[in-house]
């Protein structure tokens, strides 16, 4: 009997065990999930002040574009803010974006050709405003050793860019901002530097974490590296802190491969030739955009919300920028109407759906080739150019 009790004891000995050890995995788990709340909160919190900087600003150049007695001077530097404000809202609006593809395992990429040159010049601009109203020197180099346009996900890494050149302007109040690319052997280096107040080493080994941020930043949605990182690894390159120390400023330095493009056609100097261009659009504001910009490329443009606005059997056009998402009507129904109808026009699909859904059936459906919005100019040069030398038969045009 007396082993019977003992058997009793040690069973409820271990069901208090296993008690103790159940409620402590459930407090762990709540104290892990009150963490992670109160980080989303926070991350709520700085991404509402990181949006509502750039709005105010764009809507407050708005403003006074439209006022009557805004002279040229004004004007020239409310379109620098507005373009400024513009391109930081959608990098806001992509990193957010992708730290839920990442997540859900989602995330593409679409490599395409991109211009060195054209590189620099974008950053160059963009920032230039920031450092002189800051007292900042801001630098951008190259050194491309022959090559002007590799293969690359433009977009991406103009992103990872952005954020590296974003975070050295947040912390640098007074000196230097340098951005210095480097392309040999394939591969695209990118160095950015400050003169920043540095990073401590307990701050450096929570940089590339969800939602970490060095806390002498002002603002900040905290995602900027932790995905700019990702991305790099996705593009199969690194993102790496190469030097940091308080008072000595920081150095990232980015590495993706870059193979250069060989056999490409020839960037225009100026305007492609003059080609008869149709635009399927059906949003109203986004239609004469497209419109300006293909007018500006020496094209002949009929816009129109939809193919019943046209008749197919008349003369047709030499290439046709088609939205994937028309009202009610799916673009790659458009787009085989086209193509049937008119066998010989370059088609561009468009779409700011990266998908590989979307881009797979725009070229099921008969796209030449695909455009994300917002649309690059040089991208849609280079479709044009393409397309004329296609219709000049150059062995280059279905590279």
């Amino acid at each position: 009997s007396s082993n019977l009790a003992q058997l009793r004891l040690d069973r409820l000995s271990e069901r208090e065990r296993l008690l103790q050890a159940e409620h402590q995995a459930l407090r762990e788990s709540s104290e892990e999930m009150r963490k992670h709340q109160h980080m989303q909160a926070e991350f709520v919190r700085r991404l509402s002040h990181e949006f509502g900087t750039p709005i105010s600003a764009v809507l407050g150049h708005l403003n006074l574009l439209q006022s009557a007695d805004t002279d040229a001077a004004q004007a020239r530097r409310s379109l620098g803010a507005v373009r400024r404000g513009v391109a930081h809202l959608r990098h806001l609006v992509e990193s957010v974006l992708d730290q839920a593809r990442l997540e859900n395992e989602q995330f593409e990429l679409h490599p395409g050709v991109t211009n060195l040159r054209d590189l620099v010049e974008d950053f160059s601009e963009i920032y230039g405003g920031t450092a002189a109203q800051r007292g900042l020197d801001w630098q951008v180099t190259l050194e491309a050793h022959g090559c002007t346009e590799i293969l690359v996900d433009g977009l991406r890494l103009r992103q990872v860019l952005f954020n590296l050149v974003a975070n050295a302007f947040k912390f640098t109040l007074t000196g230097r901002v340098t951005l210095a690319l480097e392309w040999r052997d394939a591969q695209l280096q990118a160095v950015v530097s400050d003169s920043g107040p540095g990073i401590s080493a307990q701050e450096q080994s929570q940089l590339f974490t969800d939602y970490g941020r060095n806390e002498r930043s002002v603002r900040g949605t905290g995602l900027g590296l932790s995905i700019s990182r990702e991305i790099a690894l996705r593009m199969g390159g690194t993102l790496k802190l190469k030097h940091s120390a308080i008072g000595e400023g920081s150095q990232f330095v980015l590495t993706v491969p870059a193979p250069i493009v060989r056999g490409k056609p020839e960037r225009p100097a100026a305007r492609a030739s003059s080609q008869r261009a149709l635009v399927v659009e059906d949003d109203a504001d986004l239609r004469p955009l497209l419109s300006a910009l293909l007018t500006q490329q020496g094209c002949t443009v009929v816009a129109v919300s939809g193919l019943a606005e046209i008749a197919l059997d008349q003369q047709p056009a030499e290439v046709a920028l088609v939205d994937m998402h028309l009202g009610q009507l799916d673009g790659s129904v458009a787009l085989r109407q086209l193509r049937a109808s008119w066998p010989d026009c370059y088609l561009l699909a468009l779409s700011a759906d990266s998908s590989q859904s979307v881009i797979e059936r725009a070229r099921q459906a008969g796209a030449d080739s695909f455009l994300l919005k917002p649309l690059d100019p040089g991208g849609l040069t280079l479709a044009l150019q393409i397309a004329a030398q296609r219709r000049g038969g150059s062995p280059d045009a279905h590279r």
